[in-house]
């Protein structure tokens, strides 16, 4: 095995850029974890949703004169520009979130709270531009407590500037105060005289009621729903992270798993053509009839036979049928591709050559001795131990057809020697001259008790299921096959959906 070929195997893995048809295979084998993370995902959002304490908002509305309280006290004509307006109102926007707000308010919550308590739970902000109108959004525990510290900053921030235009006005006056003062008697009692006390009885008035800015214009109200925890939007947000975090293990898991998973791979592997793609179906696992199996499946193992038999330079009777490593169903494609040679008119023997892992007998309800370990060991003629299990009427008007097997018999205890022996090529001699077509369902070729099988089977057949081998478990059956120098007829890909 070298790095090159494991690159090259990696190489025919579909990427980004892969089939449509590539990517929904891929959705499919990994559609569980997909589900499972996003159901994880969602049932954390849900229960962490559930802890938490809910979270009530409330907004209170505070609005600014259109002129600044000093104009309207002096009375000054005064035509603002834009860049003063906004000036302005970013002015408000920070008068109303300071901390001498924040201060008074919180000496006027019940039960008492800290100014920075309060300075967390407020968020001012300008309402809209043009406007001067600053928004106050206070939140709490309930509803009620939200809108309640809410209003209480506003009317806050509303007394504070009030108390600071009335200090103005105050300081103004005074100001007049000493103009009119210091004029002489003609002017105090003129024009000039008149204005200033005017000015002076409008600054009284100002100083005692204020200039009404600004004033509350919506007082905070209770909410109906709290702003968190949302359940619902929650569950949702959730679901789409766990979908994303699903689909990216799954992408994840993709690059990094290097099983054999499609045809084109499987032949870059075991660099053979393959000769027939066997549909995933319960019906084989159970061990059904050939002819109650779905009409898929049966023609997958027709047209296998029909591709060893007619596709094949030189007559093949003795076939063998191994893989790279165990489970990958080569007694079944066995038993089947048997069935569907007698279907065509072939008389049939299946060798069941898997001494350490036997299953025919037990899956198609067969006796489990005599079998190819009593016969190799001597103590039964293989006449005695072969036994007929399926007939068919002949297609081609050959009279029937017959398939027969020999199974494994007993375990021995040191198979090994048993395939090592000089009645092995006998038996497969005398099987390849009474039958058309003798399947050898052999043990995964790394094992030793498959090397002797090699060198009597007219062709090698590799058996691989989809999702079970990997690129490296090729690569290592190649150089087997390549030592021992056998004819490989193809691959047989099993378990395809």
């Amino acid at each position: 095995m070298n790095d090159s070929e494991l690159e090259r195997l990696d190489g025919e893995r579909p990427g980004p850029g892969g089939t449509a048809a590539s990517l929904g295979r891929i959705l499919k084998r990994n559609l569980w974890i997909i589900i499972l993370t996003t159901l994880a995902a969602t049932g954390a959002a849900v229960a962490l949703s559930k802890r938490q304490h809910p979270r009530y908002e409330s907004t209170a509305l505070l609005q600014f004169s259109a002129l600044g309280p000093e104009y309207q006290i002096l009375g000054v004509r005064y035509v603002p520009t834009v860049n003063d307006e906004a000036a302005q109102e970013q002015a408000d926007a920070v008068f109303v979130g300071s901390r001498p707000v924040a201060v008074l308010a919180a000496g006027r919550t019940r039960p008492p709270l800290t100014a920075d308590d309060v300075q967390n739970l407020v968020k001012v902000a300008l309402q809209g531009q043009g406007t001067r109108i600053v928004a106050v959004t206070a939140s709490g525990g309930t509803a009620g407590a939200a809108a309640g510290l809410a209003n209480i900053y506003a009317r806050s921030a509303r007394d504070i500037q009030r108390t600071d235009d009335a200090r103005r006005a105050v300081a103004a006056k005074q100001a007049l105060q000493v103009e009119y003062s210091g004029l002489p008697y003609w002017q105090k009692h003129g024009n000039t005289g008149d204005t200033l006390r005017s000015e002076m009885e409008e600054l009284d008035t100002l100083a005692r009621i204020g200039t009404g800015s600004p004033q509350l214009l919506d007082a905070a109200l209770p909410a109906s729903a709290p702003v968190s925890p949302k359940p619902t939007r929650t569950a949702v947000l959730g679901a789409l992270l766990g979908l994303l975090l699903g689909a990216a293990i799954a992408a994840v898991r993709e690059q990094s798993d290097r099983r054999l998973r499609d045809r084109r791979q499987v032949a870059t592997a075991f660099d053979a053509r393959v000769l027939a793609e066997i549909p995933r179906a319960r019906g084989l696992r159970k061990g059904r009839s050939f002819t109650d199996l779905p009409p898929s499946v049966v023609e997958a193992f027709q047209l296998l036979q029909a591709n060893l038999r007619y596709a094949a330079a030189t007559r093949t009777s003795r076939v063998m049928l191994t893989s790279a490593v165990s489970d990958e169903g080569k007694s079944t494609v066995a038993w089947n591709l048997g069935a569907a040679a007698v279907a065509a008119g072939l008389r049939v023997l299946i060798v069941e050559a898997d001494l350490r892992r036997p299953e025919l007998a037990q899956r198609y309800g067969l006796d489990s001795a005599p079998g190819l370990a009593e016969v190799l060991a001597g103590s039964v003629a293989p006449s005695a131990a072969v036994r007929s299990v399926f007939k068919s009427a002949s297609s081609n008007g050959a009279g029937p057809a017959e398939m027969s097997a020999l199974v494994a018999g007993e375990a021995p205890d040191h198979p090994t020697e048993l395939f090592q022996s000089k009645r092995l090529p006998q038996v497969l001699d005398e099987a390849g001259r009474n039958y058309d077509l003798v399947l050898i369902d052999a043990p995964p070729l790394p094992t030793a008790d498959a090397v002797p099988l090699v060198a009597l089977a007219d062709g090698v057949v590799i058996v691989t299921y989809v999702g079970r081998a990997t690129g490296a478990d090729a690569v290592q059956l190649r150089e087997q096959l390549e030592n021992l120098a056998p004819r490989v007829l193809g691959v047989v890909t099993n378990g395809v959906t």
